[in-house]
């Protein structure tokens, strides 16, 4: 019997129907199943989740992903999870199969929707991000220079990272 599944959903009302439908996770996975949710997703639908979940002797480890698809396929992504110490360590095999070594797996403490809390701190930080290069090669371009170049310099210099490139 799985003593895990994961998912991967694109919002908080698949991920219900996923978990809650007629089919769900909670009528179809085993008692102590640990449900790892990679979703970026609502912190209170995690904690939700995780609620009923143990209600039916269960766990729920909300653990939202950090990476591109690319990312992924390189196992270059970063997780962000909160749960119960003890629901983590049963995920923890299948989050170490995601990434390149364990330093890529942060862990927030045991409430459920603290890994979502942390997602959307990073969304907000790309968003500002992508802002801001917007207002940078408004600039750029008022002033006669070639965005291009002006970006090409930035991002291969202090800007050397994913969000910039």
């Amino acid at each position: 019997m799985a003593q895990a599944v994961v998912t991967f959903l694109p919002n908080d009302q698949i991920l219900r129907e996923v978990t809650l439908g007629e089919h769900g996770i909670l009528v179809t996975a085993p008692p102590g199943c640990v449900h790892l949710s990679c979703s970026t997703v609502h912190p209170d639908t995690c904690r939700e989740l995780a609620q009923l979940h143990a209600s039916g002797a269960g766990g729920f480890v909300g653990a939202p992903v950090f990476a591109r698809a690319d990312g992924m396929d390189r196992r270059e992504a970063s997780f962000a999870v909160g749960g119960e110490d003890r629901h983590v360590q049963v995920v923890m095999p299948l989050l170490d199969a995601l990434v390149r070594d364990r330093a890529s797996v942060f862990y927030f403490g045991s409430d459920p929707g603290a890994g979502a809390v942390t997602k959307l701190c990073g969304n907000f930080m790309i968003a500002s991000a992508i802002e801001a290069c917007a207002e940078a090669m408004a600039l750029a371009e008022k002033s006669g220079l070639d965005r291009g170049a002006v970006m090409s310099m930035l991002s291969s210099t202090i800007f050397d990272c994913l969000i910039y490139r």
